[in-house]
């Protein structure tokens, strides 16, 4: 009588243990989904931000261009430069809006604002300076 008895109990008990060793799958299962969600949906934020940083590099330099040609009195280069200081002053607004708290990046956003700040006063200074500029030419 104790051998069946002993036969039921280890029966539970291995069912028991394997429903433990189920449950830790099934969480790792679901903690893994989870976190490759969030590793998606985080990457594909910081994506964004990253192809504005590039787009600024470019815009930099052809602000820095296109403002020399300014003021050699070209007229279309002055059109260039303020759409192009339109489209910085976008692109800083907007990475300061949606990641100026983001941990990781926070910094260097502040940092670019703070850069930008004076050569935006300048870049205004040039296009505020445009009639004069063509009248020399």
């Amino acid at each position: 009588m104790s051998t069946a008895s002993d036969a039921t109990k280890s029966g539970k008990l291995r069912l028991g243990g394997s429903n433990l060793w189920l449950f830790l799958l099934l969480a790792s299962m679901i903690l893994f989904g989870v976190n490759t969600g969030v590793a998606t949906w985080q990457g594909s934020r910081l994506a964004d931000a990253g192809s504005k940083a590039a787009d600024l590099q470019v815009l930099s330099q052809q602000l820095a261009n296109q403002g020399r040609d300014a003021v050699g009195g070209n007229a279309q280069a002055f059109t260039a430069f303020k759409a192009t200081r339109n489209a910085i002053e976008q692109n800083v607004s907007t990475l300061q809006g949606r990641y100026g708290k983001e941990p990781g990046v926070s910094g260097a956003i502040t940092t670019l604002g703070e850069t930008w700040a004076p050569l935006g006063k300048q870049a205004g200074q040039l296009v505020a300076s445009e009639p004069a500029v063509l009248a020399l030419a």
